[in-house]
């Protein structure tokens, strides 16, 4: 099966890729999961939230929604939204530069400043991400110890 979909995707991959449900999208999904990690969409992201609280989809759709649109109106005021525990929420300037032309290196070009929305990962949210990492490696020593006795 795989290798009908690989020879597939290697003949028909440009006329595929810009359906959002095609093949070459599937093919995509199944690179991503076998490789541990897989983006979460809003609906994803909504279902999820519905099956661990007693609320209603719509309840939690508009939730969210009403969410994202004080996080964003809090950026365009340049206000900090911090949510202790989770993370920062904040906006950084870029000043204005000189840059380069990767197709013509020797052709300098004027990058103007720019403002940029920036998430930082507070410290709770980090200890839990790198949590099984350091499970496993302490079971790994563990075992190591016991063998050495």
């Amino acid at each position: 099966m795989w290798i009908f979909l690989k020879i597939f995707l290697f003949f028909f991959k440009k006329d595929l890729k810009y359906t959002r449900f095609s093949i070459y999208y599937v093919y995509k999904q199944i690179k991503l999961k076998e490789k541990g990690g897989i983006a979460v969409n809003k609906a994803e992201l909504i279902k999820d939230m519905v099956e661990r609280s007693d609320l209603k989809k719509k309840d939690v759709e508009v939730a969210l929604n009403a969410f994202l649109e004080s996080v964003k109106a809090s950026l365009v005021k340049e206000e900090k939204v911090q949510l202790v525990g989770f993370g920062t929420f904040e906006v950084r300037h870029r000043k204005a530069r000189e840059g380069r032309n990767p197709r013509k290196p020797e052709e300098v070009i004027h990058i103007p400043e720019s403002k940029a929305p920036v998430f930082k990962a507070g410290k709770a949210l980090k200890e839990a991400v790198n949590a099984p990492k350091k499970a496993k490696k302490a079971k790994a020593k563990a075992k190591g110890k016991k063998k050495r006795k």
